[in-house]
């Protein structure tokens, strides 16, 4: 590595010397735009201020013309800066180029102010910087940026400006590629862009999202493609996109007519049939003789590639496409993913094994032919090698990997483009995975000392995370690798100490190593709430943090995801035989994701599995809110929570409350039987007070009764009361109609209910009017109460709201009791807590407290 870093500081410092030694003037010259570019005028400012906004973009002009030889592109911004920061971030102009074939002209800067002109451009002004954005990847393109601070910027400032850069990468040849973006962030007055190039030119161009159609026409010898849009508003798009979604809707052109024709162009970039290499023939013949089957002879090509030629990448000019000579490669002992695999391939060649080039991109993977035939969608370039009609997709640059060439981490790289001449273009790269790439199995053993807990972990990583950890063990070491493993579970137990060594053990023909380690945690168990009441809590934190993070929000876009993962983790605790817990399962199966819950007691070790299978990098806009909703319940579920009760033998009692989801069981199991045991006796009880019906107008019950009722039997009560008064409607009131269904629809017969109420009052008016708003509120209560209870993620208002409706229940029963004033017997007969009210009180009661233990 720290070869590496000097290998770089030096190709930057010479770099940097070459770019200083030919100065500004070498690429910049200043005047007039080119006569191929259309002249606008500068539109007045017609956007308003803004607070939300910091820039008022007057017009934004793009132009480009294309040729076979050249290529050349006008940009113009008239902007006003509204605010400070505006002038601090809009008042330097950079520019970047790459300096071996790309020059830049500068036409005009004009600063308005007041109304009033002004020409400001001072070529003595510019600055030349080397900018290496890619540095810390090992990648050096040599481009430039070009840099003029403009002079007295103030707030309200329009500045009007406009340059071209010229020159085309020879190494592209005849084809272009480009596009334009259509919106921004940002509302736009003018939006003003162009395409020109050579008439009769198969061009193919494509649309991404909201476009409108270009303008066509012939201009001179040209053809002219145009966007010509006024008063353009402001897009906001969701972040965190996939890579398959271009955001902004916009436009992609391509001189390439398919994925076949750009596999074909680069082809012989790559052609290795001429090549006269001894040093290529002395490697092969090396592992020739020290291997006899094709495969073992791959792997061992792509082995020396990856051990001795380190990454790092020049790709100035016509270096970002074509790849350096072997010989070149083997000399200098460094080469970016071009130049190492034209070296593999031509090892291979000489060990007669048929390997190409194959073009991919790192994100976007299978989703890479959404877009236009063009060499600009990749980003990285790999070995595709066939034995026996069996291809192997393999990247030199990888470095060092474990495991034979049947467990060797191939890389998900979706699909990609055969280099070669008769290129079959865009096809799938099928690769195998391991069922998993990182397994954990954490015990945690609560016998062997009592009060602490010893833990012994077991980390196993296959392929490609194997390949990772391993190059992170041997890179830190053996010390920093226990510390960094120690501090990890300190996160969770910060008084946990290491019992022994990590110890790592390395399957190289597997592909996998295990790391190893046993820790004890003192004072393990927390005081709870309760008095004698002690908790122990571990989380499948290996898992958790492959997860998605729970977001919120709604979204029109999808959102990207972490892909492909595959992870599990077990947390088996070792326990005593007075535990007893049920197995269960869960799974969670979405369009993007997969996770399984499994929990298994035997023989007095109780393991929770948690594993979790990304099966796409994104959700769709669709699927966002479920999916959230069940990442959630995802996240929720890695986590495991004991209890004991130092009081109660066995424990059984506290062990049964403390799981919330028993409790919620448990809850749903009661409730339904009480509701059903309640509507037997209410049945059975039905003729009971038929005497009183007649002496009563509807149902009187007091307030405090119907208050307690209702709350301990948890709003079943009301539907009780709500059947008693369509009962006297039905019988009393001589009406056709059934009780028990409207009674069981109450939420919605609640509006003909109170209006009958009402007709008994000598002030109908009055009530009718409030009895109409009191039913619509028991009703929205009802459905917040249902939304609270269907959406894990619906804000706790909700609930709060639906129980706060029940408070319009108490004006209904008031009002009743009020026709009722002339019989207070009646009243006071209803109001009595007989054997059957207290029947459902102390059957609904254990109901009612188990909930608000789950609470507190």
């Amino acid at each position: 590595m720290r070869h590496i870093f000097l290998a770089a500081v030096i190709v930057a410092i010479s770099l940097f010397s070459s770019a200083k030694a030919q100065g500004i003037d070498d690429f910049l010259t200043t005047g007039p735009s080119a006569d191929w570019v259309k002249q606008l005028e500068r539109p007045e400012q017609d956007l308003e201020k803004s607070g939300e906004r910091e820039v008022n973009y007057i017009l934004v002009d793009r132009q480009s013309r294309y040729s076979q030889a050249s290529t050349e592109r006008y940009v113009r911004y008239v902007e006003q800066l509204l605010t400070p920061n505006a002038v601090e971030a809009n008042s330097t102009i950079t520019v970047n180029f790459d300096p071996a074939y790309q020059t830049v002209s500068f036409h005009h800067l004009t600063r308005v102010r007041d109304g009033e002109s002004a020409n400001i451009l001072d070529p003595s002004l510019f600055d030349l910087y080397r900018v290496e954005t890619d540095r810390e990847k090992l990648i050096y393109n040599g481009s430039l940026q070009l840099s003029y601070l403009i002079p007295d910027v103030r707030v309200d400032d329009i500045l009007d400006y406009s340059y071209s850069v010229s020159g085309k990468n020879p190494a592209i040849g005849p084809h272009f590629v480009g596009g334009f973006q259509h919106r921004y962030g940002v509302p736009v007055q003018h939006l003003h862009q162009r395409l020109l190039i050579p008439a009769g030119t198969e061009l193919n161009i494509e649309p991404f999202g909201a476009v409108q159609t270009p303008m066509i026409s012939q201009v001179g010898d040209q053809t002219e493609y145009s966007w010509d849009i006024r008063d353009l508003p402001a897009l906001s798009i969701d972040s965190n996109l996939p890579p398959s979604h271009p955001g902004f809707p916009s436009t992609l052109f391509s001189t390439f007519d398919s994925w076949n024709a750009v596999g074909a162009y680069f082809a012989p970039f790559y052609d290795v049939s001429t090549l006269n290499s001894e040093k290529v023939r002395k490697i092969a013949s090396t592992i020739r003789s020290e291997h006899q089957s094709p495969q073992n002879r791959l792997r061992a090509a792509l082995d020396f590639v990856q051990r001795e030629i380190r990454y790092l990448g020049i790709e100035l000019g016509q270096g970002g496409y074509i790849p350096r000579q072997p010989d070149e490669v083997l000399r200098n002992r460094f080469g970016d993913c071009k130049d190492m695999t034209l070296l593999l391939i031509a090892i291979l060649a000489e060990l007669e094994i048929e390997a190409v080039p194959f073009l991919v991109n790192l994100e976007k993977t299978d989703a890479v032919d959404a877009f236009i035939p063009s060499y600009g969608v990749f980003d990285h370039i790999i070995v595709s090698a066939s034995i026996n009609d069996k291809t192997y997709y393999l990247d030199p640059t990888r470095g060092v990997q474990l495991g034979d060439l049947e467990h060797l981490q191939q890389g998900d790289f979706g699909k990609g483009v055969v280099v070669a001449l008769d290129s079959p273009g865009m096809v799938s790269a099928p690769v195998p995975v391991p069922e998993f790439w990182k397994e954990i199995v954490d015990t945690y053993d609560i016998v062997a000392e009592p009060g602490a807990i010893t833990l012994s972990s077991v980390s196993t990583y296959y392929m490609g995370q194997a390949d990772g950890m391993l190059a992170w063990y041997n890179r830190e070491g053996a010390a920093a690798a226990e510390k960094s493993f120690l501090n990890f579970f300190q996160n969770a137990f910060p008084q946990i100490t290491q019992l022994t060594p990590l110890k790592l053990e390395v399957d190289d023909i597997g592909g996998s190593i295990s790391i190893i380690g046993s820790y004890r945690i003192p004072d393990a168990w927390e005081d709870g709430d309760i008095p004698e009441m002690q908790t122990f809590y571990a989380q499948a934190h290996d898992v958790l943090q492959d997860m998605p993070s729970f977001v919120g929000a709604t979204r029109t876009m999808p959102y990207k995801l972490p892909h492909p993962v595959r992870s599990k983790q077990t947390l088996r605790f070792i326990l005593d035989s007075t535990w007893d817990i049920e197995n269960n399962i869960r799974l969670i199966d979405q369009p993007a994701f997969r996770s399984l819950t499994i929990e298994r007691f035997e023989n007095n070790i109780y393991a929770k599995e948690v594993s979790y299978q990304s099966k796409s990098n994104e959700i769709s806009a669709k699927d966002f809110r479920k999916s959230m909703a069940s990442i959630q319940e995802a996240r929720e579920q890695v986590g495991v929570s004991l209890t004991i009760n130092n009081a109660i033998e066995g424990n059984a009692l506290i062990n049964w409350l403390a799981e919330i989801e028993d409790i919620e069981k448990k809850i749903r199991i009661w409730h339904i039987s009480a509701v059903f045991l309640s509507l037997i006796v209410a049945l059975a009880l039905s003729k009971r007070d038929v005497e009183w019906m007649p002496k009563q107008v509807f149902h009187p019950v007091s307030a405090t009764k119907f208050v307690i009722m209702s709350t301990v039997t948890l709003g079943i009560y009301p539907i009780f009361w709500s059947y008693k008064n369509w009962r006297w409607v039905r019988d009393i009131d001589s009406q056709d109609i059934s009780p028990g269904w409207r009674a069981f629809f109450m939420i919605f017969t609640n509006l003909d209910l109170f209006k009958r109420m009402a007709e008994k009052s000598d002030n109908s008016t009055r009530f009718g009017t409030i009895g109409v708003f009191l039913a619509i509120v028991i009703l929205v209560g009802a459905i917040c109460d249902r939304v609270y209870e269907r959406q894990p993620d619906a804000p706790e208002w909700l609930s709060l709201l639906g129980m706060a409706c029940m408070i319009a229940w108490i004006p209904v029963v008031r009002h009743v009791n009020k026709l009722n004033e002339e019989c207070p017997d009646c009243i006071r007969h209803n109001s009595k807590f007989g054997w059957p009210a207290l029947g459902m009180l102390a059957l609904f009661s254990p109901i009612f407290g188990l909930i608000v233990f789950s609470y507190l």
